[in-house]
């Protein structure tokens, strides 16, 4: 079970990888590449990476804690989960509050307000703990198979 949770968890896992900046500077900062504001994108979603990598490390430390605190891993797991399942989801709310202020203010075109750059970078923030979460899971799975 733990195996397939964790293969569904990687098809979500996926895009975010691979489209994190590029989705910072299309949907969020609204510049098509080649562009400044897809340039300035790219770079905010390069630092909201790595707060993400700052809070993975931070949560590897205290995953063993946080575990006991909850009870059993696969609450931990289950709770993770749908920080997940929240946060992706919460990518699409981001990019329809930066396209909304854009069609009313088209100055906003590379530079969007505080509000959705503090709300992107927090959910980049954010994510560093579900993805903790994965890597350990990841990890108990190749032991435990070995």
């Amino acid at each position: 079970m733990l195996m397939l949770v964790t293969a569904i968890n990687w098809v979500a896992w996926f895009p975010y990888v691979l489209f994190d900046t590029d989705w910072m500077g299309r949907e969020v900062y609204g510049g098509d590449v080649g562009q400044m504001a897809y340039d300035s994108g790219v770079h905010a979603g390069s630092l909201g990476l790595m707060l993400n990598s700052v809070v993975l490390v931070v949560m590897s430390l205290g995953v063993e804690p946080l575990g006991s605190l909850v009870g059993e891993v696969k609450w931990l797991r289950a709770i993770v989960n749908v920080i997940l399942a929240v946060c992706m989801t919460l990518t699409v709310l981001i990019t329809k509050v930066a396209e909304q202020q854009r069609a009313l203010n088209p100055t906003l075109i590379g530079n969007p307000t505080m509000k959705v750059k503090s709300g992107a970078l927090a959910f980049f923030f954010v994510l560093g703990i579900p993805l903790a979460i994965s890597f350990l899971s990841f990890v108990t799975i190749h032991t435990t198979i070995y």
